[in-house]
């Protein structure tokens, strides 16, 4: 079963609704914002994957990152079709990758995402 981790930013939804009003082009600009600060987080879970799993092999650690209108996150870049010769290792690949990653970089994505939105702002003639 794959899973995912986010950061969870309040109020995501209804600021992307209120900016996609004013222009609709700003929705992409968030995405592409929020993906930006999304990245290092990636990089870091993969990181981990690869140093704390034995035998993940290239296409297991891989981690791919997405944002929707709700928040930025990370996933495992592949998924297993049928049963798992390792049952457990989503639980493993969570608690050993992702959370870990989330939680050393939480800062610097909160730091991107406040700066992207405040130069959207400024574009968008809030002042």
């Amino acid at each position: 079963m794959a899973q995912s981790v986010a950061v969870r930013i309040e109020g995501l939804r209804e600021l992307n609704r209120a900016l996609s009003k004013i222009n609709r082009d700003i929705a992409g600009e968030v995405q592409d914002a929020l993906k930006k600060a999304g990245e290092p987080v990636r990089r870091t879970a993969e990181s981990y994957a690869f140093g704390g799993i034995r035998n993940i092999g290239n296409v297991w650690g891989a981690m791919r990152l997405g944002a929707t209108m709700r928040g930025v996150y990370i996933a495992p870049g592949t998924r297993r079709s049928g049963g798992s010769a390792r049952p457990s290792f989503g639980t493993l690949l969570l608690e050993t990758a992702m959370i870990p990653a989330v939680e050393r970089g939480q800062a610097g994505v909160l730091h991107e995402v406040e700066e992207a939105f405040d130069s959207l702002a400024y574009r968008a003639g809030f002042h």
